[in-house]
């Protein structure tokens, strides 16, 4: 009953019995496995992550419990290991649709396209009406270069269902990529004309007047998806925050990424690009407040943990924490050069200029042009007392971009140099 109603998308209805079930028996694996369906379900993926794999524990030859414990890893990224979790899934039941098309899925997203097409084409042989098998063919077609056997998949789908939009989408894009974007909008609208009420189209139809930069014809487009799957519309503020903010309407973007946010809390993105207007604008306090919060919801994200880092560093906040942020950054992204600058930033905020010139170095020449790492390195080299490569530094800053945000900073930093040098 409870895998009926999860099925179903009875959510509630499934964590009512599940509830009863745990409570008879907290151990019992089948309990624990749909307890990781129903936190997957809810978003809650790290959750989820522990209490399927307290299931199989109970039931390591569950095929279902190694499939959702792989769908919980992708969804958090960890990639490698969501792909060994399927792999153990058709281990254990080799016809299993889902654990082949998410295998697939993920061996397409890597590239790797010739798996791809032999594990959709399993799918295909038991059921050759699965229409995201047969895109999944037609994506790896098309990585592979085989442009036309791969259009004409997505079209043979199309013309099977015109409204499926995964397929659609993906021809989308590779007619923009074609320059064929007036075939694709005379395209959307007719389905939009035919379809009035399907959201994704109308979704769809606004990335296409984005990309084109007619930011009105996208907007409206935008709030009639939104109008129309009001459910499900944290996406279609994203887009509409992406228009807004084209059009100079900060205000208007903030608020669409705050009801992105609200609808869906999970989608880090959104904080992210919230947390970038603020920013812009200078306000530090409420960039802070909304990485912060960010971090609440994902504290192994590293983008959002550098960026709470450098806030933290800059603009107020506990320097000995955004060493630890920083240091877990530079843990999960070893070659990022903005990785290394922030931690080579920390250390200096605390003093060891050693440390930091090690980072910054590294940073500075992974990215030669970039004027804010010359100028950190720079930074680190004076407080280390190496003045000579301390003004080699800055002033290759102040050459490369004499405007960057810490150009008065750096001035100051060489005037003083300077003024060291001439005392003797």
């Amino acid at each position: 009953m409870i895998d009926t109603l999860i099925e179903r998308g009875q959510i509630r209805e499934a964590e009512v019995i599940d509830r009863e079930l745990l409570k008879a028996n907290p151990g019992d694996p089948q309990g624990l496995l749909f307890d990781g369906r129903i936190l997957i379900a809810d978003g809650k993926n790290e959750q989820a992550l522990t209490e399927l794999e307290k299931g199989l524990k109970g039931e390591p030859k569950s095929a279902a419990g190694h499939y959702f414990f792989g769908v919980a890893q992708n969804a958090l990224g960890f990639t490698s290991q969501a792909r060994s979790s399927w792999t153990r899934a058709l281990e254990l039941q080799p016809q299993m649709t889902d654990a082949q098309l998410a295998l697939a899925d993920l061996e397409a997203n890597s590239g790797n396209y010739d798996a791809a097409r032999r594990l959709a084409g399993a799918t295909l042989k038991a059921n050759p009406n699965v229409l995201s098998a047969q895109l999944i063919r037609a994506r790896a077609l098309l990585g592979k270069g085989d442009t036309k056997e791969g259009d004409a998949l997505l079209e043979a789908e199309l013309d099977r269902n015109p409204t499926y939009l995964p397929a659609l989408t993906t021809l989308v894009n590779l007619r923009v990529k074609e320059s064929r974007s007036p075939e694709v909008l005379r395209r959307l609208s007719k389905l939009v004309e035919q379809y009035p009420q399907n959201a994704g189209l109308h979704f769809l139809l606004a990335t296409v007047h984005f990309s084109q930069n007619d930011l009105g014809k996208a907007e409206a487009s935008a709030k009639q998806a939104i109008m129309q799957d009001r459910q499900r519309s944290g996406g279609y503020y994203t887009l509409l925050a992406d228009i807004h903010s084209a059009q100079g309407a900060v205000e208007k973007a903030k608020a669409d990424l705050q009801t992105a946010i609200d609808r869906n809390p999970r989608m880090i993105a959104n904080y992210l690009a919230l947390d970038t207007l603020y920013e812009k604008e200078g306000n530090w306090e409420q960039a802070r407040k909304v990485c912060e919060r960010a971090h609440e919801v994902d504290p192994d994200s590293p983008l959002v943990a550098n960026n709470l880092a450098y806030l933290y560093l800059e603009h107020g906040g506990d320097v000995n924490v955004a060493v630890s942020l920083a240091q877990m950054v530079r843990q999960k992204m070893p070659n990022s050069p903005n990785a290394a600058d922030t931690l080579g930033w920390a250390y200096y905020k605390i003093g060891s200029p050693q440390s930091a010139v090690v980072q910054l170095k590294e940073c500075a020449e992974k990215d030669p042009k970039n004027p804010m790492y010359q100028y950190h390195l720079g930074m680190a080299y004076m407080a280390a007392r190496q003045f000579s490569l301390a003004e080699q530094f800055l002033q290759k800053a102040l050459r490369d971009d004499p405007n960057f945000p810490d150009a008065a900073s750096a001035r100051a930093a060489l005037d003083r140099l300077l003024t060291r040098g001439a005392k003797g």
